[in-house]
This record gives structure tokens, sequence and C-alpha cells, in this order.
């Protein structure tokens, strides 16, 4: 198995999650979605059946609804927390609901803004791709002739499609690309920052990174502000004030003062978590996956195959010979490992994990990604381990990527989690 808890963020089914936080969050981490014998239902913390499997893929509850494929015949619909359907199964795709509006695909490839009550809003005619509302109220979308511009809540263009790239997402802040020229900018449309020599990543906290060279990369904050560089292969998003670098094959920390917490040495390690403690998971070699403090001493030695991020309900996924358990913060088992482990799993439990729920829906179904065709077609175009590498548990290479999602051009990135592929 890859090592694969290192990347942040991202959906590679039919979505694709963005960064956003707010300071109420609208998960629901009181159910669980977890697959059983391939369909999917949800437990609770305890590990008990809230939902019981029987939908053929499922996500997070966001903003009271979770959207839900019908196993019969592949729609898409939204259920509440009895797994009830609450907008019937009809649609080919589907986003969360943030703020009370969704957008969902019909039958004609029209993208629709819909409300929880199914009722349409207004159409997207000319969009391919939309993006739900971020936390200023505005949804980035991509129109036919592949530029990315921003409609607010009726509908409205606030921002005119023009820029070829939406790179990153967070709270009103995008990184973009235009004529080659990647840039941040804020939800007015004025530019914060941009760079023609460099790339731009990891936007998250107020501060993005800008690759000026192969090892050096600059902390800016929104304001346009360069703050302090480091030296770094790669480099990763702020999460609770601190940040995974990627020097020499290894992982370590560095906090928003530019100094390293704990210096590159682990072979794998995932991001802190929203819950503001003192805990990130860490592998050494091929030891399998324990738990160490800010200052890199084991809380708990490696035992685990993978592991991600502590929940904000207070639990860890992990994954022991390929089943799913959860772990508290002393290291016991709340839920011993006994549920099938499955990538689209993963895609399902994003959002509780790293309490993200901007989401990508794309019309056409070139979208649709069959991880393990992806991860054979990319180590076969592979000549080396180097030339690919795993992007939210898929292995990509580009040109297998690209034959993959029909997309020109695709830059799998290891900054941050974000996937340039659109």
């Amino acid at each position: 198995m890859r090592n694969i808890t290192r990347l942040l963020t991202g959906i590679a089914f039919t979505l694709l999650l963005f960064g956003c936080q707010k300071n109420s969050s609208p998960v629901n981490y009181d159910l669980i979605p977890i697959c059983q014998d391939d369909l999917y239902g949800y437990i609770s913390p305890k590990g008990d059946w809230v939902i019981k499997p029987k939908y053929a893929y499922v996500s997070a509850f966001v903003d009271g609804l979770a959207f839900a494929k019908k196993e019969s015949d592949g729609l898409y619909g939204f259920i509440d927390t009895d797994g009830k359907w609450v907008i019937k199964p009809k649609y080919k795709y589907a986003t969360f609901f943030t703020d009370g509006i969704a957008f969902v695909v019909d039958d004609n490839n029209t993208i629709i803004a819909i409300d929880k009550k199914d009722k349409e809003l207004f159409k997207l005619k000319k969009a391919k791709t939309v993006i739900n509302y971020d936390s200023n109220g505005q949804a980035w979308f991509r129109n036919n002739d592949g530029l990315w511009g921003t409609v607010d809540k009726k509908g409205e263009i606030v921002i005119k499609p023009k820029y070829e790239k939406i790179i990153e997402v967070n709270n009103g802040f995008a990184i973009v690309k235009k004529n080659d020229s990647y840039r941040v900018i804020n939800d007015r449309d004025e530019i914060v920052y941009k760079t023609k020599n460099g790339s731009i990543s990891g936007l998250s906290e107020g501060i993005f990174w800008v690759k000026k060279s192969d090892d050096k990369h600059v902390a800016m904050n929104t304001e346009g502000n360069e703050l302090f560089s480091v030296r770094a292969d790669g480099i990763y998003g702020f999460r609770n004030g601190t940040a995974i670098i990627y020097r020499d094959s290894k992982y370590g920390l560095i906090d928003k003062e530019g100094e390293i917490i704990i210096r590159p040495k682990y072979s794998d390690m995932t991001i802190f978590s929203n819950t503001n403690d003192d805990l990130v998971f860490a592998q050494e070699e091929d030891d399998g996956y324990g738990l160490i403090n800010r200052d890199g001493d084991w809380v708990i030695k490696p035992k685990y195959d993978q592991a991600y991020p502590f929940m904000k309900n207070g639990l860890a996924m992990v994954v022991v010979d390929d089943l799913i358990g959860f772990i508290n913060r002393d290291g016991e088992y709340a839920i011993k490992p006994k549920f099938e482990f499955t990538y689209s799993t993963l895609d399902a439990m994003a959002s509780l994990i790293y309490d993200l729920y901007l989401i990508m829906c794309r019309v056409d179904e070139s979208s649709v990604y069959n991880y393990e065709e992806a991860s054979e077609a990319a180590e076969e175009e592979a000549t080396s381990e180097d030339d690919y590498y795993w992007v939210d548990s898929v292995a990509v290479a580009e040109v297998a990527a690209a034959e993959l999602w029909d997309a020109p051009e695709v830059e799998a990135s290891r900054r941050g989690g974000s996937l340039e592929a659109w």
C-alpha cells in the first residue's frame, strides 16, 4: 500500500473537495458513512448502525442532508438523518447543500440550483462544472469555453468567466490561472498576488505559498505581504497554525513564524486536525503509522497500516488489515477494525476528516473516476515510482489521468492537496 495520508483534500469520484471552513461547521459528525458488502450506510461514534447499508454511495451529512446514490438506477437524491429520501433520486450528480442551496445535474446535462424542497432556483445553462457556495456566498462555475467565473445565490454573475483554471478556493479567496499566470484573487476579483515564474498553492488560514524555485517556498498572507521563506521540496497549507513540509523525501512541521517544529524525518505524516489538539499521525519507513505530539515524541507507537486526522467527534479513522476502525486520543479503540476499507469510503469520510465541504460537480461522465483502473494505468505509464504519486488516495500519472478524465492537462500536486486538472 502506498502512502496516502499526506494529501489533504479532494474527492476523485465525480466530485472534488476544496478548502472551506466556517466558525460553525455544517458537517454532522454523529453519522459516519461506512461501506459494507458494496452498500453504504451510517454508523454512530459507538459503531452502531444508525442507517443500515442500502445505498450505492453516500456523502457525509452537510447542512442537515446528505446526497445518496440509489442502487437500482445510479441516480442521486438527498436523504435526512433517518435515511428517508427528502429529495427523490432523479439527478445524475449533486453537490452538498450549503446555506440551503445545492447544485444538481438533470437528464439534459443542465446544472440546476435547488433548495431543500427540490424547488428550482435557477439554471446554469452554459456551465459544465460547478462548485457549491463558499462562505462568501459565491459559487465557482466553468462555462462551455472552459473558463471559470462565479455566481451569487440568485444566479447572477459576480466574476465573469475568464480564468483557465481554478486551483483552490478558501473563505472568499481563490487561486486561479490566466494567461500562464497564477494569481490569488478575492471575491471582488481583485488581485492579491500573481506570478509568472512560479506556482501558488496551500491557500488556508489567510496564508498561501509561492514556489520561487525547486526548493524555495515563500509564505504570503492574503493582503499580499511576504511573511518568510523556507527551503523545502514541497509544502502544504496551514492547519491549526502548522504546515507539513517535505524535504529530502521526509516530512516535518513548520509554524506560522517560519520555525521548524519537527524537522523532516518521517516518511509520511498527516495534518493536524481541526480540534486544536497536539496529536498527528506519522510513519517511519515502513513501520506503519503511530501518533506523535508537536515535539515529535511517540504517544502511540507505529502499528496502523493507515491513519487519518482526528475528527471533531474525537475519533480518528485507522486501517488495519484493510479493515476500518476508530480510536480515541488515548489510542483506545472506540470502534474495533471491522468495516471494509474502500477508497470511496475515504471519499465519503473526507468531509468529516478535514471539515471541508466545497465540492465539485461535472456535467460530463468523463469525470467518473475508476480507482483501480487509474492506479493500474498510472503504474504502467510510470517509468519509476517517482513518476507518479498518490493524490486523494488515487495513484495518477499525467498521461494516465488525462486519458481517464478526458482532460487536456492534469497536474497532480503534493502541495496542499490541490489537484490542477480543470
